[in-house]
């Protein structure tokens, strides 16, 4: 009887530590999913930030490329 007594809380033991253990890992998926989260966020920030800076800087060249071509026009005419 004592045996099986002893046998039964090793099992009961046994499922706590494995509780505990699923427990444990639950959390670190959880805090490692959050942590990619934020990763994800911060990087979709900086993709839109890079995005408006090459916009910008399309439009600064444009608008240089044209004042080129309308300077070198005027000069030409004043020839």
């Amino acid at each position: 009887m004592e045996h099986e007594i002893d046998s039964l809380r090793a099992i009961k033991d046994k499922e706590h530590h494995n509780i505990f253990v699923c427990n444990d890992l639950a959390r670190q998926y959880r805090t490692k999913a959050d942590e990619l989260e934020e990763k994800h966020q911060q990087l979709t920030q900086l993709h839109s930030e890079f995005e408006t800076k090459v916009q910008q800087k399309e439009v600064c060249f444009l608008f240089l490329k044209q004042n080129n071509h309308n300077t070198y026009l005027d000069g030409r005419k004043s020839n």
